[in-house]
């Protein structure tokens, strides 16, 4: 796990998966810290520092904050500076400022997807979720996910085709399976 978590790329499929589990062990911070230092703006890294201790997680947020501070023309910076905002409402405001600015980031168009289909806009929000699927590789499993799940909630019967997320996602490729009762183990 720590092998994968400290050298796998950032544009890995399961990556993220890697930090995740990663970060429940002794010596997370020391990958996270070997990752930064080989790019300073890995927003998967970043991520992973924010989400991994919650005592931590005012001490991280600063010292991100200050990045974003030192580098306003980094998207991806404001983006990790923006996932420290408490206050959803002033959160979202700044997800939806760094949105206008670069819809094509595809972290920063996760977050306005996931922002869209809060209020209910699922064909925003698909179409956000679309950039960050072909953006961010190693958030795919997750995004197309949701995307099937709003695909799901724009249609009135709830029955959505998935094909092309499934090639995508193995967890969405097994569930169609499930569904369809096509390609399943005995």
């Amino acid at each position: 796990i720590r092998t994968h978590a400290r050298w796998d790329s950032s544009d890995g499929h399961y990556t993220a998966y890697w930090l995740s589990l990663a970060a429940q062990a002794e010596g997370f911070d020391e990958i996270v810290r070997a990752r930064l230092k080989l790019d300073p703006e890995d927003v998967l890294a970043l991520r992973a520092e924010q989400d991994a201790r919650s005592d931590l997680r005012g001490a991280v947020c600063k010292r991100h904050r200050a990045l974003a501070n030192a580098r306003p023309d980094s998207i991806n910076l404001q983006y990790a500076a923006a996932r420290c905002v408490d206050n959803p409402a002033q959160q979202e405001q700044e997800i939806a400022a760094l949105y206008a600015k670069a819809p094509s980031n595809g972290w920063v168009a996760a977050a306005m997807g996931y922002t869209h289909a809060e209020h209910g806009r699922w064909d925003d929000a698909m179409a956000a979720l679309n950039v960050a699927r072909q953006r961010v590789p190693a958030m795919t499993e997750r995004y197309a996910l949701d995307t099937m799940r709003l695909r799901r909630m724009s249609t009135r019967n709830g029955d959505a085709a998935g094909g092309d997320l499934a090639q995508q996602s193995d967890t969405l490729r097994y569930y169609l399976a499930l569904i369809s009762g096509k390609e399943l183990q005995p």
